[in-house]
């Protein structure tokens, strides 16, 4: 199971987010650095000016005599100018040698250290929070101080302007103006970033998510005829768009034309039958193929097929009739014309008689041959009936024959025959077996039983399922076996594991005496594996013989099996059934679940049975869960099991995990 996907979606969504993010804050930041560097800036330039001010007008003042009271009347009255300002002098040592000192000046000098510093000559600037700044400035000796400063020398500090500035003012607006440069940021950037979205999920998510759906859908249907067409302005997509078609073509040709002939092959000639209100075929055979392979090799066998297809091509009316090649020795005219079956067999005949002379290969190689021709008509299984006819005509040494329903009864009656010797060997020699299909509890998503089924392994190792040789099996008396194997390997495989395993049975096995034994001896040699078995019945049979299967439902319960109603929908559809029988599980008919994705109905359905099945305690498991949509419909209607290709196919060892 695949496990925290990233969509295009998301992935774009996530770094546009994360880039208006990562912006915000980086401008955020930025934005409080400017902030703190502008105010000191300012308020540097601010109190510098303001410094200035304030010595000019000390200067102008001391110039003119004023005395130090007067001085420090003028300070006081700038200090009630700006209630923002605090405006302090100190004067150096040197002054207040010269013209006495004051209260403040001294205590100044001596303990606040900034004020030293500033008697030094530094100028200084600091910020306290974002409350106000002190600012410290120097006043030097020139040389017009010399006159009334005679024990000073140019340069030297004379005294110290020390301002203190509210800086509110300053703060608020750059803090109204850096909001407003932020909000306009935010709103131009997720803009930006918007369009940035519907362009990229426009022009790439919504092309790529079409896409994957347009492959999924290929797949699912099986048909290459389909084209891919993206919306899109971006090229690279567009181009992607022309390969995917461009390799769609030759896939198509591939899968559906021969190789050798360049003729339709038999997948072309299944689709184009569905098409079909009324067919006629005729399946075209060379007789003694093999043969001519053999003795002149298969270059030459080869060339002899492709002018056998050019020889029918030219027999046939390509505006009413197809011609294939079905592989092998073996070639199709079908029409869909609705042509009378006269000019059909005149068709026909023609091929007959052109492919009765000699003709020369490319090679030079003069060939003789002789065909054989079944024909049939109408449209369902039209090629089956046609391969019917053509096997008929080959017995009675007949160049062609047309089918009719005598011939199936004998093709029957032959089959009858041939896998009843094929099930004597294959009992003979020990070649039924026990496949297992995994079923998986849906709340866990862990493999928690498995079904047991019956497989025939051929001579050449190849697997035969059931639906060959089970009708077969019964008719000819030989089922109780195939039973009894099913029942002994099941009962060895899971002896020694942890596994629930079920077993089907039909009516027929229910009613036989020796597999009841075979079942009953089973269950009480086995008193642990027992509670793990469960025996699976089929709805789809008629119950006849209702109280035997009772009887037997009681008897495996005895000691400690469940039972399952197996096709659920399609047998005894009376609920009331459902209670007389005990049963344990339901299994929901295949028929309801391979679609549920798709098919409102089957999901109604299948909710109604899950829904009644929780209210009588039963447990429910969907049967033919081939894909992940299919899976995640089941689990969402409720059911608790699942069973299904999505998860496994039947295999002859348990696979346990996911």
């Amino acid at each position: 199971m695949a496990r925290g996907k990233l969509t295009y979606n998301r992935l774009i969504l996530f770094i546009i987010l994360a880039s208006l993010f990562f912006s915000f804050i980086s401008t955020m930041t930025y934005s409080f650095y400017l902030k703190r560097h502008a105010i000191e800036e300012l308020a540097r330039d601010e109190a510098k000016k303001t410094s200035l001010f304030v010595f000019e007008n000390l200067y102008t003042a001391m110039s003119k005599g004023v005395a130090k009271d007067e001085i420090r009347h003028i300070i006081d009255r700038l200090n009630t100018v700006d209630t923002n300002l605090d405006i302090n002098v100190y004067r150096s040592q040197k002054v207040a040698d010269l013209f006495g000192d004051d209260g403040d000046s001294n205590s100044a000098r001596l303990s606040d250290e900034m004020v030293q510093r500033a008697m030094a000559g530094e100028e200084l600037l600091q910020q306290h929070g974002d409350d106000y700044i002190r600012y410290l400035y120097p006043i030097t000796t020139t040389e017009t101080c010399k006159k009334c400063h005679v024990n000073i020398t140019v340069g030297d500090v004379n005294g110290v302007i020390d301002l203190k500035y509210n800086i509110s003012n300053i703060r608020i607006s750059l803090n109204a103006l850096i909001k407003s440069l932020i909000t306009f940021f935010i709103i131009f950037m997720s803009t930006i970033f918007i369009f940035i979205y519907v362009n990229l999920k426009r022009n790439v998510v919504n092309p790529i998510g079409t896409f994957i759906t347009s492959i999924k859908n290929l797949m699912a249907r099986q048909d290459l005829s389909k084209r891919v067409s993206l919306e899109t302005r971006i090229s690279e997509i567009k181009d992607m768009e022309s390969f995917f078609n461009q390799l769609l073509e030759s896939l198509q040709r591939q899968f559906y034309t021969d190789p050798l002939t360049g003729l339709p092959n038999r997948r072309r000639i299944f689709m184009d039958v569905k098409t079909c209100q009324h067919c006629s075929m005729a399946v075209i055979n060379i007789d003694a193929f093999n043969e001519l392979n053999d003795f002149y090799g298969n270059a030459v066998g080869d060339l002899v097929l492709i002018r056998v297809g050019e020889l029918l091509a030219e027999v046939i009316d390509p505006e009413h009739c197809k011609l294939y090649r079905l592989g092998g020795d073996e070639f199709a005219i079908l029409t869909q014309s609705g042509d009378s079956r006269e000019l059909f067999d005149a068709c026909l005949q023609r091929a007959v008689q052109i492919l009765s002379k000699s003709f020369t290969l490319k090679n030079d190689q003069e060939i003789s041959l002789s065909i054989t021709i079944g024909a049939a008509d109408g449209s369902e299984d039209i090629l089956m009936k046609s391969s019917v006819a053509l096997k008929q005509a080959r017995k009675l040494k007949r160049s062609y024959l047309i089918y009719d329903d005598s011939m199936f009864a004998a093709e029957e009656y032959e089959n009858n025959i041939r896998w009843t010797a094929v099930l004597k060997e294959a009992i003979a020699d020990n070649r039924l077996t026990a496949f297992y299909q995994p079923i998986v509890n849906n709340a866990t998503g862990k493999i928690e039983k498995f079904e047991t089924l019956v497989r025939l392994i051929e001579e050449d190792g190849n697997v035969v399922a059931p639906y060959f040789f089970l009708d077969v099996a019964k008719k000819s008396k030989l089922y109780p076996h195939i039973t009894h194997t099913v029942i002994d390997k099941a009962f060895e495989t899971f002896r020694d594991n942890i596994y629930d395993f079920s077993i089907n049975l039909s009516v027929d096995d229910i009613t036989d005496e020796s597999t009841r034994r075979l079942i009953e001896s089973k269950l009480s040699a086995h008193p642990e594996t027992a509670k793990r078995a469960v025996f699976e019945l089929l709805e789809s049979e008629g119950v006849e013989n209702y109280r035997e299967v009772i009887q037997f439902i009681t008897m495996v319960k005895s000691y400690g099996a469940k039972v399952a109603v197996d096709d659920f929908g399609t047998g005894y559809s009376n609920f009331e059934h459902l209670l007389e029988l005990q049963v344990d599980y339901i299994k929901i008919d295949a028929v309801m679940i391979k679609n549920i994705d798709t098919a409102k109905n089957s999901e109604l359905v299948t909710e109604t049975i899950v829904e009644f099945a929780k209210k009588l305690g039963i447990k429910t498991i969907g049967e033919f869960v081939h894909s992940k949509d299919v899976y995640e419909k089941v689990k969402e209607v409720g059911v608790d099991y699942s069973q299904g290709y999505y998860f496994g196919e039947p295999q002859a060892a348990l696979k346990t995990t996911i």
